[in-house]
Parts: structure tokens; sequence; C-alpha cells
């Protein structure tokens, strides 16, 4: 059985490891494609980060089961994954030589950023939700969305935004169960993707 929803920032190392190797197996983003070392540092950053809310279910062996993580500046938190410049650059060389297509996603990412993703006033983006396989089919992903809206509108947003692969289709169920309603469909690099937003009471 699963030990209670936790905040992000009371997971120690070895956990905020795990919630990071469960995003590179589930998720496959930009951020998985940029390797586990730097998804698990983005996962230090956002526990750290006060602006950021997140959560994540955990198992009795303290492996990642689900998670939850978004903010109303997500350029600005991947933004600090850049820094120390030098590792940063060392990894991006490293890609370039392996993975050439993740440097191109990357750079449009970066360079042309998508107006569907510009978050509004009173407005959190949810950036990142994904639960394990053993754990799905019981409720989890539906309970992790709830406390990120639930958090989100104490902290006094007005709305919850987020963006989904139109291929994905139990999300794309789920957000609408939780009311969010489809913005737009736009393509971001290889991605088409619904921007969904929901009102917070």
């Amino acid at each position: 059985m699963d030990r209670p929803i936790i905040p992000l920032s009371e997971l120690s190392p070895r956990e905020l490891q795990s919630v990071a190797a469960l995003h590179c197996a589930v998720m496959p983003t930009l951020l998985t494609d940029l390797g586990l070392t730097l998804t698990q540092r983005y996962y230090e950053i956002a526990a750290r980060d006060p602006a950021v809310i997140g959560f994540a279910s955990l198992a009795a062996d303290d492996s990642a089961t689900g998670w939850v993580v978004g903010s109303a500046d997500p350029a600005k938190l991947a933004a600090r994954l850049r820094r120390p410049l030098g590792g940063f650059a060392r990894r991006l060389a490293l890609l370039t030589l392996t993975r050439p297509r993740v440097i191109l996603q990357l750079a449009r990412t970066v360079l042309l950023p998508v107006q569907e993703n510009i978050i509004q006033p009173g407005e959190i983006e949810l950036t990142y939700i994904g639960v394990a396989e053993s754990a799905r089919g019981q409720g989890l992903g539906a309970e992790l969305a709830r406390r990120f809206c639930a958090a989100s509108a104490a902290a006094g947003y007005k709305r919850v935004s987020l963006s989904v692969e139109t291929e994905n289709e139990p999300a794309i169920r789920l957000y609408r169960r939780l009311g969010f309603e489809t913005v737009k469909e736009f393509r971001e690099g290889k991605f088409h993707r619904l921007r969904m937003r929901v009102k917070l009471s």
C-alpha cells in the first residue's frame, strides 16, 4: 500500500531520485530526453523552490508510484537546470554526439517558445503528472491532480493550465472528468498537443 501523498519539499534525495526515475520511465518529454541526471536535478530544484507546487506518492520501499509538479513560471524553473553552465554544456555536448534530435528540440523550445504555453496572471501550470504502470487504474492520477488543484487554490491561483499530447487519451479523459476544458490545439516541435484549463473555486 502507498504512503500518503506528500509534498515534494519533504522528500529525501533518494526519494527525489525515485521520482526522477519514474518520470524518465513513463513520460516521453524533452526533460526525459535530457537524461536521468538532469531530470533528477530538475526535481531537486523544484523541491527547494517555494513557488513550485508538487506532490508524490511513495511505496513502502520509498519508490515513487506517482507524482505531480507545476509552477506559475515553468520556464524560470527549467532555466535553473542550465546552472552551473559548465555541467549543462558538457551534457549537451554528449547529447549532440549521441542524440542530435534532442538538441534541435531543445533549441526550438528555448528560442521559439510556443505562445499557447504562456501563463496568464492568476494561473499556474501543472507541468508534469505521472503514475507508475503498477499503480494505474486505482485513482492515483486523479488524486494527485486534485491535490495539486487544491494546493493551487490555497496559494491564491484562479486557474490551472496544462498541455497534453493529443494521443494521450486516458490523460485527456481524466482532465475532462476533473473539469478541464480544451482551450487550444497546437504543435510544439514534434509534439501535437492540447492546451487545457480549469477554473479553481
